[in-house]
This record gives C-alpha cells, sequence and structure tokens, in this order.
C-alpha cells in the first residue's frame, strides 16, 4: 500500500490484481498532491480499507476475472459514498459491457491492460485535479476570415499552451477531415478517425470518443481525420453540436479549428462554445471578411470574440496597418502577432514548438491563451461598438 498524504487534496483509492500494477501506480502519482492509495491481494479486505477511507474522491477496481462483474458492481456501489466516483479496469473490450457498467452507476470503465498515465489523467478530470473550471472559455473556435492567415498554426500553439502551461484537459479538433493539418502543426503523425466517431455522435460516450482519439501529451488530445479525396461523407450539423455537447461535458476546454465558411454547422458549432478567436492579417479581402465575420457573430451574443491580426508576411505599403484597420471597421484588434517566418520554420525543421521560447511571437501567443481563459485582459482597449469590454462584443 503506499500513501501520499497532503491535505485539502483530492484522494484516489485503487485495487490492482498485480503487485506490479500497485508499484507503477504509487511511481506515477509520488510526485503529485493527489492523495494515493494502492491495493493488491484479497478484493474484500482491499475494499473495507478503501471504503474506510475518509472523503475518498476516486475508487479505482480491477475487476478480478474469476467474479461475476455485475454483482460486485453492485456490491460495491452500496457500500460507496455519493460523492465517490468508481472507475473499473476489466477485459471485455466492447461497447455493451461498457454501457452496462455504466448503467450499474460507474464513472468510467477502461477495457484493456493497465494504462496508468490514462487513469492519471481520468482521475485528474474527475476531481478536477489541476483542472481549474474555466471562467469564459470552454469551448474555443480558432476561425481564420480567410485562407493563408495563420490560422492552424495558431490553434496548435493555443492548444498546446493550454495544455501544458495552463494544465487544461484540452481537445484539439480540426474539422476539415480531407486536408486539415492540424496534427502536423502539434507534430503528431497519427491520425484519429473523426469522421467514425460522427457517425455515432447519437451516442456518444467516453469509451468511443477514446478510440477516435489522439493522445498528443498528457493533457492535449487530438481528433482529427485524413480522408482520401475519393471518400464521400455526409455530416450533418446536428452531429458536429453533439460532439461540442460531449467536449463541454468532459473537457476543461476545447478547441476547434474551423474553415471559414458561414454554414449550417458553424451556426451550431458557434451555440456551443463561449469564445472566437478570429484570425486575420493585414490585407484589404482580409479585411472585408474580418467585417462580414464579426457581423455573422452578431448573432450569437453569448460569444466573446478576440481579432488577431497575424502578420504572415513582411510590412509592405499595399497593406493596412493595424490602426488604419481598426479605423476602417471601426473594431479593436485584440493581439498582433510579428512577423516570424523564420522562427515558425526552424520550429517545424525542429520539431519543437514555437510557443515555448521568449521570442516576441511566442509571448504574444501566450498572452492570447492566457485572454481565452480569462486569465488575462486584452492588450488594446480602444472603444469599438464590437468590443466586448467596452461595447456590445
Amino acid at each position: 500500500m503506499s500513501s501520499h498524504n497532503i491535505n485539502n487534496a483530492p484522494t484516489i483509492a485503487a485495487y490492482f490484481i498485480r503487485e506490479h500494477d500497485c508499484t507503477a501506480f504509487d511511481q506515477r502519482y509520488q510526485d503529485t498532491a493527489l492523495k494515493a492509495h494502492s491495493y493488491c491481494g484479497s478484493l474484500d479486505k482491499a475494499l473495507d480499507k478503501c471504503i474506510q477511507l475518509t472523503e475518498l474522491d476516486v475508487l479505482i477496481v480491477q475487476l478480478p476475472i474469476d467474479q461475476q462483474a455485475t454483482a460486485l458492481i453492485k456490491q460495491i456501489t452500496a457500500r460507496l459514498q455519493p460523492m465517490t466516483k468508481l472507475v473499473l479496469i476489466g477485459e471485455e473490450i466492447d461497447v455493451p459491457t461498457y454501457r452496462q457498467f455504466i448503467s450499474l452507476g460507474c464513472s468510467d470503465y477502461l477495457p484493456g491492460i493497465v494504462d496508468h498515465d490514462q487513469l492519471y489523467q481520468l482521475t485528474a478530470k474527475l476531481t478536477r485535479y489541476g483542472l481549474e473550471q474555466v471562467n469564459n472559455a470552454r469551448g474555443v473556435l480558432v476561425w481564420g476570415v480567410k485562407g493563408g492567415v495563420g490560422t492552424t498554426t495558431i490553434s496548435a500553439s493555443l492548444a498546446r499552451i493550454f495544455a501544458t502551461q495552463h494544465h487544461r484537459y484540452t481537445l484539439a479538433i480540426d474539422a476539415d477531415m480531407y486536408s486539415g493539418d492540424l496534427g502536423l502543426a502539434l507534430n503528431e503523425e497519427n491520425s484519429g478517425q473523426l469522421s467514425s466517431l460522427l457517425t455515432y455522435s447519437n451516442e456518444l460516450d467516453s469509451l468511443l470518443v477514446r478510440r477516435s482519439l489522439v493522445e498528443v501529451s498528457e493533457n492535449l488530445s487530438l481528433l482529427n481525420d485524413s480522408l482520401e479525396l475519393n471518400q464521400s461523407i455526409s455530416i450533418e450539423a446536428s452531429q458536429l453540436g453533439a460532439l461540442a455537447e460531449y467536449a463541454n461535458a468532459h473537457y476543461a476546454i476545447h478547441l476547434w479549428d474551423k474553415s471559414l465558411l458561414l454554414s449550417e454547422d458553424l451556426s451550431t458549432l458557434l451555440t456551443n462554445i463561449k469564445l472566437c478567436v478570429l484570425v486575420c492579417d493585414l490585407s484589404m479581402s482580409s479585411a472585408l471578411s474580418l467585417a462580414k465575420a464579426l457581423n455573422y457573430l452578431e448573432r450569437f451574443p453569448h460569444v466573446r470574440s478576440l481579432v488577431v491580426v497575424n502578420e504572415t508576411r513582411k510590412k509592405t505599403h499595399q497593406w493596412f496597418t493595424v490602426q488604419e484597420l481598426e479605423q476602417s471597421l471601426d473594431i479593436t484588434v485584440n493581439y498582433q502577432l510579428p512577423f516570424a517566418g523564420s522562427l515558425l520554420i526552424k520550429s517545424q525543421e525542429q520539431g519543437t514548438s514555437p510557443d515555448s521560447g521568449q521570442s516576441a511571437w511566442a509571448k504574444e501567443m501566450r498572452n492570447i491563451a492566457s485572454d481565452c481563459l480569462g486569465l488575462a485582459t486584452p492588450k488594446h482597449r480602444t472603444f469599438s461598438p464590437f468590443a466586448w469590454f467596452g461595447g456590445k462584443r
């Protein structure tokens, strides 16, 4: 048995069939503030000790092969306090088993071999340990108002910062299932199965979602796809809405890298998010598209918007200045990312994160991420009818 006693931290108790899983569990929780207790041997004796723990937040039980699961689960749930969440680990890898266990009062079921990193992520999510509630942004849409403005690079950087620097349990979603490159921007070669997942949108659960996504890092998951151009799919707006609702319920923050089309699916998506990052450059075409996007967002008064100017090329007299853009559209530009071509190319070649250094670009990205999470105020505070803090947006 192992115990890490730190006051006012969530308490986790776990029963494993094998001793080496207890050891691995202890090591995974060793340097955390979670109070972790692991047990092996007699299940009955272990449960007695677990249930005697005061303020037990999560109980993890690896189901013995020789016991009838349904009767055992009913026995355990009957003895647990209402606040305690039950997580099961078992060998049955099928959806009906998962649904049966959930119907009996379990919070989650992990099929297959014991994955201690996955267990830690799950207990962190269930206890909200290290995953503070987001004040004003659970769903974030990063919307490039035109092509070529660096939307996916910004999406990837925001997702990384949310997960690594702010320790938010983050789901990044690339809605372009044919040519989306959010995975590439996150240095992730594996692809998820977003299109298949959406076909089950009426019955989304954690098992289906977990099978469809890619784990990029400890707190960052990616949902994308890599369909061939000759693969025809039909995705309805309600399917995207169902996924957004699921993400709202199960993640501290979910980020969407979305195309610029003003379509029904975009409308459905906006009803399920709270913040929209509008990415543009300083060209005339971008200014016109930005004005259309802001007008479109007027239909969704609950959505806060941040206007981010991304300088994708060196300054030229053929482009607006930021001040001219603000004056021409009567808006407020919240953030301005300086031209950083060499930094982004170097980061891509070396497989590093451009947002982790001390460059002006990286610092501004971190400012944007903090603002998305309600942890900072925008630098630009001039009055505008679209400005969130000064006017109606």
